[in-house]
């Protein structure tokens, strides 16, 4: 008899509101330093404080939602240095990922065929699509590359660091792309990831991800310094309680 195939379960209703959430602060929609109250969410979308209070404590863990003794969840201040953190771990766990993909042999014909997929749809993204759609189909190809490592927990912690990296998008008025010189700049990863060389790949990769994450550092539309406040006390630049920030998803980074 064959392996009995295994459930596939839905998310949770807990798991969905932190998807709500976490989609809704990496586009911007809630301000950096915001209040989240439980109340006015629950409200919003039709579940309980308990459920949101849960998403919260998830939403803590991705480093998405801060909170402190005297004041309810809010999102979390996005600073230079945190953006500095943000782009440097990134830099340095897919410096690695790529490095034992590489000794393992691991980019073969199969795999760089499967890389030059997800550049074409990057591309057809980028002529086609907003500019944080194309930003999601280059964080898909780099994860795709680090997949290729085999390193599970590595991959856990790569994809949380992606999700903070996304919200510089709102933040940042770095991405207004040059596809052209995008898709360049990938082909020519993808050419250095055909040769197999592993201190080659380690170089690039790190250059590719460390550069653009400097740019992006010293063009963040704002700094607010850990603990600051708002005129509303929140910690942002004056957002109204519960009400979405403007919106910037034409603004971005890589």
């Amino acid at each position: 008899m064959s392996e009995a195939r295994q459930l596939e379960r839905p998310p949770s209703l807990t798991d969905s509101v932190v998807m709500h959430i976490r989609d809704a602060i990496i586009h911007g929609e809630y301000a950096p330093g915001q209040r989240l109250p439980e109340a006015t969410l629950a409200q919003s979308l039709g579940t309980s404080r308990g459920t949101i209070r849960e998403a919260m404590r998830m939403l803590e863990d991705l480093g998405l939602v801060s909170r402190t003794a005297h004041r309810g969840p809010f999102v979390t201040i996005l600073t230079k240095q945190k953006a500095f953190e943000i782009y440097t771990l990134r830099a340095l766990l897919e410096t690695y990922a790529a490095r034992m993909a590489a000794e393992a042999g691991k980019f073969d014909a199969a795999a760089l065929a499967g890389l030059e997929r997800r550049l074409d749809v990057l591309a057809e993204t980028g002529r086609t699509g907003s500019v944080i759609a194309m930003v999601e189909a280059d964080m898909k190809f780099h994860m795709a590359i680090s997949a290729l490592a085999g390193h599970q927990m590595l991959l856990e912690h790569l994809a949380d660091i992606q999700t903070q990296n996304r919200r510089l998008l709102a933040y940042s008025d770095l991405y207004q792309p040059d596809l052209a010189f995008v898709i360049q700049r990938h082909q020519h990863l993808l050419t250095i990831l055909r040769r197999g060389d592993p201190d080659e790949i380690e170089r690039e990769i790190h250059e590719h991800i460390y550069e653009v994450g400097l740019e992006i550092v010293e063009r963040l539309m704002f700094d607010v310094p850990e603990g600051a406040t708002g005129g509303d006390g929140s910690g942002a630049p004056n957002p109204v309680d519960g009400q979405p920030a403007p919106d910037r998803s034409e603004a971005g980074a890589q």
